[in-house]
């Protein structure tokens, strides 16, 4: 219980809208252990895109949470004011979003986005960041980075955008990765080789991971414990093994049997 980075309790958030309230999270527990890799799945709608940003403090304006605790080292995340985020987000807790054009400034050459968090949050000199930035880009495998770190986003294809976005969610070394399905715009090959990247740099930096998904395939070769969610409530929660091979719950069997590659019993 002690060793454990992020302990989520009972949490419940509401969506305010026009036609009344709507009831997104409910009473949602899990908790995150040090250079660990949760997986959230479940489908769209489920919930598991909003646990996460509550986490980072990025819920919508209509969001509003209605219980629960976010505990990061013991300090309840939901009572910070946002001058107190801003010392968190992208320094301890980072975030790597689906879209990286989203994430990115067209206007910014990506060295300055890379090295960006380490002046803002650290205090490094823009020299020494942008040292940094380069290594950084050495590090997530973009080749010739002496030359393209003055370049911008829309000069670079979809995979290596991804690559900045984790090598900008990486460079303060957080004690949290949020991923929020990272690969879902990408082909196959380069899906997995972000993957494998995410793996690499995880066991580098030691950070731990939140891999939100849909994917259980992806699940499969990237979480340590997974947690399945549905119309905002938490279906089952336990680790790869018991969740693939021992499926407690209909909605879960169902994901798995929805995927022929990993219909049990089969090779």
């Amino acid at each position: 219980m002690t060793n454990r980075i992020l302990d989520v309790k009972h949490l419940k958030i509401d969506f305010h809208t026009y036609g009344g309230d709507v009831k997104a999270i409910r009473d949602v527990s899990f908790h995150l252990d040090p250079g660990e890799t949760l997986a959230i799945v479940g489908e769209s709608g489920s919930g598991k895109s909003v646990t996460t940003r509550s986490v980072i403090g990025l819920l919508a304006k209509n969001a509003q949470v209605m219980g629960g605790e976010i505990n990061f080292h013991g300090q309840n995340l939901l009572q910070l004011k946002e001058k107190q985020w801003q010392k968190i987000r992208g320094n301890e807790i980072a975030m790597i979003f689906q879209d990286p054009m989203t994430s990115l400034d067209p206007t910014m050459k990506i060295g300055q986005q890379i090295a960006e968090p380490l002046i803002k949050h650290r205090g490094t000199s823009k020299k020494e960041a942008w040292v940094k930035a380069l290594e950084m880009m050495r590090a997530v495998g973009i080749p010739h980075p002496e030359e393209r770190i003055n370049e911008y986003p829309h000069q670079f294809s979809g995979g290596m955008r991804q690559r900045i976005v984790i090598a900008i969610a990486l460079i303060c070394e957080p004690e949290i990765l949020l991923a929020d399905e990272p690969t879902t715009a990408l082909d196959v090959t380069v899906q997995a080789e972000i993957l494998d990247l995410m793996k690499d740099l995880q066991k580098r930096v030691k950070t731990s991971i939140i891999f939100i998904t849909h994917d259980l395939g992806v699940v499969a070769g990237m979480a340590d414990r997974v947690a399945v969610m549905y119309a905002g409530e938490l279906m089952e929660y336990g680790t790869v093994d018991d969740i693939f091979y021992n499926p407690q719950h209909p909605y879960t069997w169902g994901l798995i049997n929805s995927m022929p590659t990993l219909h049990l019993g089969t090779d």
